[in-house]
């Protein structure tokens, strides 16, 4: 059966020249959608059998499309390629030339309505199905509307395709994830009890010198941190040592009954800098 709603028709159209492209995640993602949408369409249960790597999954796949369409040829083709059975021959159909119609007086003009065939280059969004856009991702070519879309020095990139492109930079390990923020809590306690002692016996000189100091000690714990792991980055590592470092000073401070606001003026100043450094 073929697939009525435009949408779908668009979609299908998409997936299609995806897995034409060798894009097979994507196009797979694609024709998954179709067919939990349009369970009846067998084009949709080809093409999604035509880039599936599991077997099973592929011969379930094509054996659905002719259940719905025992004349398709790409699921006749596919299914006795994959069980290795002789490949059906299909006679050729031989289009007659019509004759030339006479040529007819021209209609009045009349009003221009979009027809069917211009619905179908309708794209709409694969994380908002409901969305209609014209934008596509330059990687996997998937139709993105503009709250997906992650502008690039290249063009416009999906979520996924820009994390993987991220997932490259960081090459933390699990030690690291231990050692960072362990050697986060040593200095932050350290920085916390110093601003709890000095706080209560300088007072008001105090909170000007941690405007002056508080970025210098924020770059200094984050480097200490970030040359500890031999400098690998982790996506999650800056905001797990910048939360260690709010804790860990605070904590002290509560702890000895003073320097408060020279505390606040800190955070404010050093967070941003271990931040920065642990990028």
């Amino acid at each position: 059966m073929s697939i009525s709603q435009p949408r779908l028709r668009s979609m299908l159209r998409q997936a299609d020249k995806v897995a034409a492209n060798g894009k097979r995640s994507a196009a797979e993602e694609l024709y998954r959608q179709i067919t939990e949408e349009a369970p009846e369409s067998a084009a949709g249960w080809a093409g999604l059998a035509g880039v599936l790597l599991d077997p099973t999954e592929k011969e379930q796949a094509y054996e659905k499309a002719l259940a719905l369409d025992p004349e398709n040829k790409a699921a006749l083709i596919g299914l006795a390629e994959l069980r290795g059975e002789p490949i059906p021959e299909f006679p050729e159909v031989e289009e007659t030339p019509e004759p030339e119609p006479e040529p007819e007086p021209l209609p009045e003009p009349t009003a221009v309505t979009p027809d069917e065939d211009e619905e179908e280059y309708v794209y709409y969004c694969y994380r908002h199905p409901n969305r209609e856009t014209s934008l596509r991702c330059y990687t996997c070519g998937k139709p993105i509307c503009i709250d997906c879309a992650r502008k690039t020095s290249v063009g416009y990139s999906c979520p996924d395709c820009l994390r993987e492109l991220q997932d490259k930079y960081f090459n933390a390990t699990t030690v690291d994830y231990i050692v960072a923020p362990l050697v986060a809590v040593v200095l932050g306690l350290v920085g916390g009890v110093l601003i709890g002692i000095v706080g209560a016996l300088t007072g008001f000189l105090f909170w000007i010198i941690m405007f002056f100091v508080g970025g210098a000690a924020g770059s200094f714990v984050g480097g200490v941190t970030k040359r500890t792991i031999g400098r690998r980055r982790g996506r999650y590592l800056p905001m797990i040592v910048a939360v260690i470092i709010v804790v860990t000073t605070i904590l002290p401070v509560l702890l000895m009954g003073g320097g408060f606001i020279g505390m606040i003026i800190y955070l404010v100043t050093a967070v941003p800098s271990v931040y920065y450094q642990m990028r």
